[in-house]
């Protein structure tokens, strides 16, 4: 948790929650819990991303910080601006925005990811509002890009996609293929659950929608695999009855013609792994209640 952030959440805990500052100890305790009203709630001093209830047996519940103060995840482009002359153009900093949401808003380790995407910006001329994005480039030209200033301003359109990507998928631009063979290579709907999975050192791509079979990136797979023995395809698209409908699909289909060994994962199984992957994306790590 950055600095600004940090002294502003923990502000806001006090105020709200009527937590015990103390400068000393691992914990801010004795907070009021929403759930049962007993000062019980206790969180990470140093990184309060979780508060959570200590009567386990009787209330036990968790808080997010992100769902308690969305306002201090909505509008990255004020907090990191980029630096900029008076005719727009771009001197430090291009990247600020979108690293900023990568780092602090996902979770996600800034050395790994960087050089994966890069700060844009879209505009919506019926709405006449705009937003910075985090733009990653597809195969064939194609982008698809994030929106990270108030996207609830736009409605149910929480991104933007340009040009044709269809039958490709995304990867992360330095990835060996080669690495691949034999194991495991999960197909995610979502490109951030692609890069959680990476996090984990779990081989992933992503599809961008639960209805784009990869064909094409699977044939030139199999070309850079020649002689070598293929992946393992895990389908991980995302609940619903559109991406259980595709999963059953999409494992049929892949079944025939290509050369892979084929498989499925359930919903559980898809659910447990980006659970693993959690740590990089939920900063908060405790484990055990305050003593």
């Amino acid at each position: 948790m950055y600095p600004e952030l940090h002294s502003e959440v923990t502000t806001r805990l006090i105020n709200d929650y009527s937590f015990k500052s103390s400068r000393c100890g691992e914990f801010m305790q004795q907070g009021t819990c929403p759930s049962c009203g007993k000062k019980e709630l206790y969180t990470n001093k140093e990184n309060p991303w979780v508060l959570r209830c200590g009567r386990l047996n009787k209330c036990g519940d968790e808080f997010h910080i992100k769902d308690l103060y969305p306002d201090l995840f909505e509008s990255w482009s004020d907090r990191f601006p980029q630096k900029v002359t008076q005719n727009n153009q771009v001197l430090e900093k291009p990247n600020a925005a979108a690293d900023a949401y990568m780092q602090h808003g996902r979770g996600f380790t800034l050395s790994t990811v960087q050089g994966w995407y890069e700060q844009g910006a879209y505009y919506c001329g019926q709405r006449q509002i705009g937003t910075a994005t985090v733009k990653f480039k597809l195969p064939c030209g194609a982008t698809w890009e994030r929106f990270i200033d108030k996207p609830q301003r736009f409605g149910k359109m929480k991104a933007n996609f340009a040009g044709k990507y269809t039958g490709q998928w995304w990867q992360a631009p330095d990835t060996d293929v080669t690495t691949w063979s034999g194991k495991e290579l999960w197909l995610t709907e979502g490109i951030f659950d692609a890069i959680a999975l990476l996090h984990a050192d779990i081989a992933a791509v992503s599809l961008m929608t639960c209805n784009n079979f990869p064909d094409q990136a699977l044939a030139d797979l199999e070309k850079s695999l020649a002689g070598q023995k293929k992946p393992k395809l895990i389908f991980a698209l995302d609940d619903g009855k559109a991406g259980e409908s595709f999963t059953r699909k999409f494992v049929k289909r892949s079944r025939t013609g290509l050369g892979c060994q084929r498989s499925t994962a359930t919903q559980r199984q898809t659910k447990t792994r980006l659970e693993r992957a959690v740590p990089a994306r939920t900063p908060d790590q405790t484990a055990n209640r305050p003593m």
